[in-house]
């Protein structure tokens, strides 16, 4: 008898002829799923340790809409980072953060034109 524990990795379950056999193996089993529980708890513990901090509130597509249609009304040299972050309500560390550059940017609302029409 094989028990799967995690990905790629099986625990071999012997199974003994004889008087104790059957309690053998119950134990056996028994270490096996203690193993496997004190793995899905790490896994668990180290998900939340990732999970800290403030959540994300960027929400890239509105900023790249508005970024699209600020290009559009008043050309790309017509618009600067601050109207921009003014209009989509975020900050320069954020742009930045998301876009690398003012390049970066105009790359993605040029790949987020694309992925709309």
């Amino acid at each position: 008898m094989s028990v799967l524990i995690g990905p790629g990795t099986t625990a071999l379950i012997v199974i003994p002829f004889g008087p104790k056999s059957l309690e053998r193996t119950e134990e056996a089993y028994n270490g096996v799923m203690l193993a496997i529980k004190e793995q899905e708890l790490k896994k668990k513990e180290l998900e939340q340790k990732i999970k800290r901090g403030q959540p994300k509130t960027f929400d890239r597509d509105h900023v790249l809409n508005t970024v699209m249609f600020l290009y559009w009304r008043e050309g790309v040299s017509g618009v600067t980072i601050c109207e921009i972050c003014e209009r989509a309500n975020v900050s320069k560390p954020s742009l930045y953060r998301e876009f690398g550059n003012d390049d970066g940017l105009m790359r993605s609302v040029l790949e987020f034109y694309k992925k709309i029409y």
